[in-house]
């Protein structure tokens, strides 16, 4: 994506588990400025896996685990992997499958919104989940179109 004469890299990775792919996701941290990561399946006191993935980047983190979890397939969460030199103005978990990062880019912000919507397996149930998710990011959508901000999701 080129914003104003300046190259940004922006990369997304569902990995299934980062602990599985931590080459992988380090590889894409070198060669991206902004990483979204989604089901990373740490818990809050797994952070530090993903900061050792890339010591002079900033990370915004969000586990979809309590901390109380301590038995069964770990699950969900998602993180934001950025260069240091990228003005952040601002960021957010909007829902445990939903969140958005604001940068500024010569004087302009751009909102990068990253998604993990849930799997449709045909019940009623996980039907309802992805509506809602898909409202959420309509939402989402027309409030920056309403504020005249750039957005890529």
């Amino acid at each position: 994506m080129v914003i104003s004469n300046q190259k940004i890299k922006i990369s997304s990775l569902n990995t299934h588990g980062i602990k599985g792919n931590l080459v992988y996701v380090e590889k894409l941290c070198i060669e991206s400025d902004i990483v979204f990561i989604s089901e990373h399946w740490l818990n809050n006191s797994e952070q530090n896996i993903v900061e050792a993935i890339s010591l002079d980047k900033k990370i915004f983190f969000h586990s979809a685990m309590d901390d109380a979890h301590k038995s069964g397939r770990p699950f969900g969460g998602f993180c934001w992997v950025n260069n240091t030199d990228i003005e952040l103005v601002s960021y957010d978990f909007i829902s445990s499958n939903i969140s958005l990062i604001k940068i500024e880019i010569n004087k302009k912000v751009l909102t990068i919104i990253g998604v993990y919507c849930i799997y449709n397996n045909n019940t009623s149930e996980h039907l309802q989940i992805y509506d809602n998710q898909l409202a959420i990011i309509s939402s989402l959508c027309e409030q920056l179109d309403e504020e005249n901000n750039d957005y890529v999701l």
